[in-house]
């Protein structure tokens, strides 16, 4: 049994090898088709190469001639400019006319009427609105303290406000109402002339009345 299965294995083996033999007979020789191949494809690459060379020499001359076509910039920029200029011109021309036209409509509108009186009301009040802040400015101006009895004391420097602003012999201007005066700074005391304690405002006395001489229980103030 041994024996016949190794015959059998080799008379299989036989017929296979047979068998590849044929088959490998009947195909092509791989050298002869790679050369068929790269034949091919060289002559596919030189189409390609005259195509597009074909192609751009077309479209060049298709591009060139739409070029000429064109006008130059500069010829289109002065066509332009002479349509510019004549439609100006009548433009300035129908101006007048249209001005007068539209003015008349609008000025026969009521709308047209009512800004004009809504416009001058505006002014008005505009005007009423400067002239109380006018006098509310100078109410608060420095002038209206002035005017009710205070003064400004100018130094070389500027105003002065305290009293140890001012030096002896340092030449001052005092401001009033009503104009200005010159002054010397000083002492007087141990305290500057003119700038020492304010006196003390007298006491007003409350006039008597018929009360006052029956008042058991006193005055609270």
């Amino acid at each position: 049994l041994a024996g016949r299965g190794v015959g059998a294995a080799e008379r299989l083996l036989a017929e296979r090898r047979t068998r590849v033999e044929g088959l490998g007979r009947g195909l092509p020789d791989p050298l002869r088709l790679l050369e068929e191949k790269t034949q091919r494809l060289d002559e596919r690459v030189e189409r390609l190469a005259r195509a597009a060379r074909v192609w751009i020499e077309a479209r060049s001359s298709e591009v060139a001639e739409a070029a000429a076509k064109i006008p130059h910039p500069k010829q289109t920029l002065a066509f332009k400019g002479r349509e510019t200029e004549a439609l100006g011109q009548r433009l300035a021309a129908l101006q007048p006319r249209l001005i007068e036209t539209h003015g008349r409509r609008l000025a026969d509108l009521e709308p047209a009427r009512r800004l004009r009186r809504a416009f001058a009301q505006s002014w008005k009040d505009l005007n009423g609105t400067v002239e109380s802040l006018t006098r509310l400015l100078e109410s608060t101006s420095y002038q209206k303290v002035l005017a009710r009895g205070f003064a400004v004391v100018r130094g070389p420097e500027g105003v002065i406000t305290e009293a140890a602003g001012v030096a002896p012999g340092v030449p001052l201007e005092v401001e009033f109402a009503d104009g200005r005066a010159a002054a010397v700074g000083g002492e007087a005391g141990g305290e500057t002339a003119g700038t020492g304690p304010a006196p003390k405002p007298a006491r007003r006395k409350r006039p008597a009345t018929a009360s006052d001489d029956n008042d058991d229980q006193g005055r609270l103030l």
